[in-house]
């Protein structure tokens, strides 16, 4: 409307200038109409607030050669060998014998993609009391091993169990 250009042209253009312009050198006239207007036409950020001028975007795109980052990710890969990689460890002793061990238990023969399918498919198909008890017997054989899993499964085992009450119960 005209009011809103009269407020435009006597307020808001001076102070979005300041705004948008921030401490950049060179400086740029923002509308808020001119703005609006570029919004309702889907400009993209870039566009509307004319950052065309200020920001080079082909000295953007070859950011490694303008920055010389390129040459310094190649200076690091020459330093670095991969024979000195070598002796780091990852994963403790402990820790790789605990995933052996879950490698090599009955865990890994579970389909979980069967389970995966009920859950999408016939989730109140599933037996639940015959999975938890499977989730115990599963806790049992790991009870030697690593507590943190076998705590793990029981609380799973008990959340299923208390989602089963709950379900028979409604």
């Amino acid at each position: 409307s005209d009011i809103f250009r009269q407020i435009d042209r006597l307020y808001l253009q001076t102070a979005l200038s300041e705004v948008l312009n921030g401490r950049r050198e060179t400086r740029q006239n923002y509308s808020a109409v001119e703005l609006l207007e570029r919004c309702h036409n889907n400009e993209t950020i870039f566009n509307v607030l004319n950052l065309d001028k200020v920001y080079n975007l082909s000295e953007l795109t070859d950011w490694r050669a303008h920055y010389g980052i390129g040459e310094f990710i190649e200076n690091l890969k020459n330093k670095v060998r991969l024979d000195q990689l070598s002796n780091i460890r990852l994963l403790s002793p402990e820790t790789t014998a605990e995933l052996q061990k879950l490698a090599d238990s009955k865990l890994s023969d579970m389909e979980f993609t069967k389970f995966t399918s009920l859950l999408e498919n016939e989730i109140t198909k599933i037996d639940l009391r015959s999975f938890i008890s499977k989730l115990r017997q599963l806790k049992e054989l790991g009870r030697l091993g690593n507590i943190t899993l076998t705590t793990a499964i029981e609380n799973q085992a008990l959340w299923l169990e208390e989602m089963n009450c709950n379900t028979c119960l409604a």
